[in-house]
C-alpha cells in the first residue's frame, strides 16, 4: 500500500471488509539507472508513506486498525527497469551502491525494530546484485539482526528465488511468484 498523505480515519476500512489482516508497507528508495551508485529514499517529492516520517505513521494507523505489518523497502529505477539486473560498471560504484543500499535498509530496520513490525523484508528481486556481491548480503543480514529483531524475508523473483546464497539466514523465503 501506498498514499501520498496520511490516511483519514475510517479510509482502511475497505481492506478489513475484505478480511485482510496483514499489510505491507513499502517505501521507496530510487536509482536513476540501472548502473548507478546513487540511491536515494526521504526525498520530500516521494510519496507521504514511502518515507520514514510517513512510514512510520502509516504502521501507527495500521496497528490501531488491528493489521500486522510487513516493512518492505523496495528500489525503483528510472524509467521502470527491472532491479534484478542491477549491475555496477566498477568495484568503486559496487561499494558506492552497497554504501547507500545499507543506509537505506538499515534505516527501515531501525523503523521496524522500533514500531515492532513483525516481518521485515532486506531486499526484493535483486538478482544480479545478489549473486555478485554474496559477502555484502551475508554481511547485511548481520547488520539488520543487530538492529531489528523480528522475522526476515528476502522476496526473489520467480526466475531465481533458489539461488540467493544467504537464504539459510532468512526466517521465511519469499517468492514473487509471477511464473509464466
Amino acid at each position: 500500500m501506498a498514499s501520498s498523505t496520511p490516511y483519514a480515519l475510517g479510509e482502511l476500512d475497505v481492506l478489513q471488509q475484505t478480511h485482510a489482516n496483514h499489510l505491507a508497507i513499502i517505501p521507496f528508495g530510487f536509482m536513476p539507472t540501472l548502473k548507478s551508485p546513487d540511491l536515494r529514499f526521504d526525498h520530500p517529492r516521494q510519496w507521504w508513506d514511502e518515507r520514514t516520517e510517513g512510514c512510520i505513521e502509516t504502521i501507527k494507523q495500521c496497528r490501531e486498525e488491528g493489521f500486522e505489518i510487513m516493512l518492505k523497502p523496495q528500489i525503483w529505477i528510472g524509467g521502470g527497469d527491472f532491479t534484478g539486473f542491477i549491475e555496477m560498471n566498477s568495484e568503486t560504484d559496487w561499494l558506492q551502491f552497497e554504501e547507500n543500499y545499507a543506509n537505506f535498509i538499515l534505516n527501515f530496520a531501525r523503523v521496524a525494530e522500533d514500531q515492532k513490525v513483525e516481518l521485515f523484508c532486506i531486499g526484493t528481486e535483486l538478482g544480479k546484485f545478489v549473486s555478485n556481491r554474496p559477502q555484502f548480503r551475508t554481511k547485511l543480514v548481520n547488520e539488520v539482526r543487530k538492529i531489528y529483531s523480528g522475522k526476515l524475508t528476502y522476496a526473489e523473483n520467480w526466475d531465481c528465488f533458489d539461488k540467493p546464497i544467504f537464504l539459510k539466514d532468512m526466517d521465511y523465503i519469499g517468492v514473487d511468484a509471477y511464473f509464466p
